[in-house]
């Protein structure tokens, strides 16, 4: 499980892994793609370089 902000809830809220779409090792670290329980796509990115958490869409 992994928590996420989702915009359109305005809310952080906690995904079970069967809402990942996609998961990528990159240089700057993990991104993490997954869509919420109301549709909206979100993307995560962790690692050196910690961005906040921004929307896919």
């Amino acid at each position: 499980m992994l928590t996420a902000y989702c915009p359109r809830h305005d809310a952080t809220l906690l995904f079970q892994v069967s809402r990942i779409d996609v998961l990528r090792n990159t240089p700057q670290g993990i991104e993490v793609e997954l869509h919420c329980y109301c549709g909206e796509h979100l993307l995560l990115r962790r690692g050196r370089t910690v961005l906040p958490a921004a929307s896919a869409a």
